[in-house]
């Protein structure tokens, strides 16, 4: 018996419109009816999700959760209580903003409530302003921002190429320190080394006195990848990447514009 799932929003819980199709709400619904956890586990902040757990009538609820920022804030939804937060080392966020300054990455840092962007370019723009607030900061604001306790620092690539170069142009600063993935097909991510979607669901899963073997993670991307290897039952969207699908246990018929989370809980849980 499965009693806890844990979903990635982008690409896998939103339909492209950004929005959560009926026939899922529905499904989500039901788990909820029958006592199984319904957690969002997303690379965004926990701000930025408000509208998804209004949808699901999650928002300010008792004893509902989300793990945010690939498992660096996990949060009650009630009065958005920190039950965890791991931020990135000061030693580290300074090589990093150096670095970011003088190649002139288009750079996002996420704090616990705030999302600060960096020379955000045009493209990166309209994407965000679809998806999140922010605020636009010059790099002579960037000593009061570290002022705040940072947990995430995106670097902003379109090309595939470019994003593996950089990841290994970084590698003197990250190596030991920060853990490096993937996301949106555009996103370098990097958190403390111990933050990843599936440490985040191991902490959940643990406060709430549940195996992690009854526990089943959806996702796209491969900053899923941990979540999907942790949990009891890791599956993924039919339009996940093909790596992705190479490890999951279940890989959908559906993708994130057709219903792929009223499938997987129809399959695994309702049928059961």
């Amino acid at each position: 018996m499965y009693r806890l799932v844990a979903c990635d929003l982008d690409q896998t819980l939103l339909s492209d419109d950004r929005s959560v199709s009926l026939v899922n709400v529905k499904a989500i619904t039901k788990l909820k009816e029958l006592g199984i956890k319904f957690v969002i586990a997303t690379g965004r902040g926990y701000q930025s999700v408000q509208d998804v757990l209004s949808e699901l009538m999650m928002k300010e609820a008792l004893d509902e959760y989300v793990i945010s920022l690939n498992g660096a804030i996990i949060t009650e939804n009630h009065q958005n209580r920190l039950l965890a937060l791991t931020t990135i080392e000061m030693d580290v966020i300074d090589k990093l903003f150096a670095y970011g300054i003088s190649k002139h990455v288009d750079m996002h840092i996420y704090t616990q409530d705030n999302v600060f962007v960096l020379n955000l370019d045009q493209e990166d723009r309209e994407y965000l302003n679809k998806r999140i607030d922010y605020q636009p900061i010059n790099e002579e604001q960037l000593s009061a921002v570290k002022n705040h306790k940072i947990a995430k620092i995106i670097f902003h690539y379109n090309s595939e190429a470019e994003r593996l170069a950089i990841v290994e142009d970084i590698k003197p600063i990250t190596d030991g320190k920060i853990a490096v993935s993937f996301s949106s097909n555009r996103y370098i991510e990097l958190n403390h080394l111990d933050v990843n979607k599936g440490k985040g669901l191991a902490k959940l899963a643990d406060f709430l006195n549940i195996p992690l073997s009854q526990t089943i993670a959806i996702g796209d991307n491969f900053n899923d990848l941990s979540m999907i290897k942790s949990a009891g039952l890791g599956v993924c969207v039919s339009n996940a990447l093909n790596d992705i699908k190479e490890i999951a246990d279940y890989v959908c018929e559906a993708d994130n514009n057709h219903d792929a989370i009223s499938e997987v809980l129809t399959k695994f849980v309702f049928n059961k």
